[in-house]
């Protein structure tokens, strides 16, 4: 077919004309939910072949508003949030221990998120008001990282001290938050006042991160024998 290009209307009546059997054969194959979509005919080809209903060939296919809608906020989400996998070493010592009544203390290492005990310190002699307890905790998590400033997301976990399972048996509690120290490849201490202890005790605790360079090796080691000494004890 010869169309006159200088003649605006003859070329887009030729171009409808050749294309309007291809679309509609398209269009009887696509799902009924997607004909209610409205899409906005091409500039310059006019829109009396593409009525309200009929899906637009040259602008791709369309689905509902709020599944549309849906799909982004979770794209956006993966791509605003990373994992990122870490091991912490925490150690620990107590001061300003009451002098009469507080003879061996361990600590509980609860994540916030669950309020189930994942680690436990030996139990260790209380001399002078003070506590040190040798063996450290390992935690493996995972703490959500914001790809733009790169910011964590918090990961509380709650620090007990006590002398056995009753409630009487408590001398205090703390929370740490290890998205504090996520970066902290060289031993930092934060003192924790413990909660729910009148006599001013302060809850010590070392926190590094674990990478090959700086302990990973002992935490492989250490790991299974202190799940062994959880079990032990629990």
């Amino acid at each position: 077919m010869n169309i006159n290009v200088n003649d605006k209307s003859q070329a887009q009546n030729s171009f409808l004309s050749l294309t309007q059997p291809f679309t509609l054969k398209i269009l009887s194959t696509i799902p009924s939910k997607l004909s209610s979509c409205r899409s906005t005919p091409q500039p310059g080809f006019g829109s009396k072949s593409f009525q309200p209903g009929h899906l637009n060939f040259f602008s791709g296919f369309c689905v509902s508003g709020s599944f549309c809608q849906g799909m982004s906020r979770i794209t956006k989400w993966k791509l605003e949030k990373t994992k990122v996998k870490v091991v912490f070493r925490l150690q620990f010592h107590a001061t300003h221990i009451p002098q009469s009544g507080w003879d061996k203390l361990f600590i509980s290492f609860i994540p916030a998120d669950s309020g189930k005990a994942t680690a436990k310190t030996t139990k260790a002699n209380v001399r002078n008001g003070t506590c040190k307890w040798a063996d450290p905790i390992y935690e493996t998590t995972r703490l959500l990282q914001d790809v733009r400033n790169k910011q964590y997301d918090d990961k509380l976990y709650k620090l007990v001290v006590a002398m056995g399972s009753s409630r009487s048996s408590i001398l205090g509690e703390a929370t740490i938050n290890l998205a504090d120290h996520a970066d902290a490849l060289k031993p930092s201490v934060v003192a924790l006042p413990l909660l729910g202890c009148d006599s001013g005790t302060t809850l010590h605790v070392t926190v590094q991160l674990l990478t090959s360079k700086t302990g990973f090796r002992e935490f492989e080691q250490q790991r299974e024998l202190s799940e062994r000494g959880l079990q032990t004890r629990e």
